[in-house]
């Protein structure tokens, strides 16, 4: 699997940077969602507790994937913007928990 960042911008308005990347796939099955968001926070540096993987999308018969990525400047922001759905999909339940609480002592 190699991967292509095909746009990265900083949106201060809603605190994050915006990255727009390309999966291609040499050989074997599509990657999972897990394997792509992994790879992404290792060549973007990104903190893993503040990054979210917002969609990847395929065609058919083609080995390669678009997707978008959002890296927030810390975890409050993250908590208020992304929907609860996208949350789930990118923390077990446990993390999430755990970044709830620890936005919680930072606001207090």
């Amino acid at each position: 699997m190699e991967i292509e960042i095909l746009e990265d911008k900083n949106n201060p308005v809603l605190h994050r940077r915006e990255v727009r990347f390309k999966v291609i796939i040499q050989k074997g099955a599509t990657p999972s969602r897990a394997e792509v968001r992994n790879k992404l926070i290792v060549i973007l540096s990104a903190d893993k507790n503040t990054f979210i993987l917002k969609k990847i999308e395929s065609s058919f018969g083609v080995k390669v994937s678009e997707g978008s990525a959002m890296i927030y400047e810390n975890k409050k922001a993250m908590l208020e913007i992304e929907a609860e759905h996208l949350l789930k999909k990118n923390f077990s339940e446990d993390e999430l928990k755990s970044l709830r609480n620890k936005a919680a002592k930072q606001e207090a």
